[in-house]
């Protein structure tokens, strides 16, 4: 079923990108500011410090110390950190990983809702209308949230819900004429991403035979424990955010932007991300 030809992108639309797009952001940049307060800590409570900088450390010691109210515990966090900051940190990543899937499912699920909000008619695409719906459970919601449940059901009972990495959201996307290609390289982080965050939530980040055979690229051999650092935390957030953007232009194509519009968002999408 094609779209309302509009030329422009209703705004309901483009907050669900603007959301997700300060979201991810937000979530990295936190990351990063975590990763730099940990080596800072470690540089200013280093008994290691150049002769000429010991006056300048010894005051921002006093300033930590100061705004904890509480000189033992901070040395005490410090000592710890000093000794365990790779660890915490890649614990902190994998908890980056599982928000990085989560962010991209919400994103897919926050997008089929506005499409079904904007134009039910999609409901009568053949792939849909073989999901059979539980009336009495159905009309008990309000329409507000008939259309959370409608997309509940899009998600748990279309044939995309067991499949792998982009494969599972393109799945989503195709009823409403929004799938389409993907670089290879986006592809395979997206597919990886998927991987890591299962093995980190179902099993506690130790590589079981399915993962080693689903990810062998990735160097891991069973019983090892998955690691993560914040270069591959970017590049997996860069990944998500190329393929948002590449569902951007075909939402926007689909509400009939202007070719030289779409060739703008695809030079952008190319500078970024290639």
């Amino acid at each position: 079923m094609e779209s309302k030809q509009l030329k422009n992108l209703p705004e309901e639309f483009k907050e669900i990108f603007k959301k997700t797009s300060a979201r991810l952001h937000e979530y990295g940049d936190i990351f990063l500011l975590t990763e730099l307060s940990f080596m800072t800590t470690m540089i200013v409570f280093s008994t290691e410090i150049e002769e000429d900088k010991i006056k300048h450390v010894d005051e921002c010691r006093k300033l930590i110390c100061k705004a904890f109210d509480n000189e033992e515990f901070v040395k005490k966090q410090a000592d710890y950190i000093s000794e365990n900051h790779q660890g915490l940190l890649e614990k902190l990543y994998r908890q980056g990983i599982i928000y990085l899937w989560t962010s991209l499912e919400s994103f897919i699920k926050d997008l089929i809702i506005a499409l079904i909000e904007y134009d039910d008619r999609y409901l009568s695409n053949d792939e849909l209308k073989k999901i059979n719906i539980p009336m009495a459970d159905y009309f008990s919601y309000n329409d507000e949230d008939k259309i959370l449940f409608l997309a509940d059901l899009i998600l748990e009972k279309t044939n995309s819900a067991h499949k792998r990495g982009v494969n599972k959201f393109e799945g989503y996307l195709k009823p409403f004429n929004l799938d389409g290609s993907l670089d290879s390289n986006h592809k395979s982080n997206i597919f990886y991403l998927q991987q890591i965050r299962n093995c980190i939530v179902h099993n506690d980040s130790i590589v079981d035979k399915k993962f080693y055979e689903n990810c062998k690229q990735l160097g891991y051999e069973i019983g090892d424990e998955i690691k993560i650092n914040f270069q591959q935390f970017r590049e997996y957030e860069i990944s998500i955010m190329a393929y948002i953007m590449k569902v951007f232009n075909r939402l926007n194509r689909n509400f009939g932007a202007p070719d030289k519009f779409l060739d703008t968002l695809k030079e952008r999408y190319e500078a970024l991300f290639k």
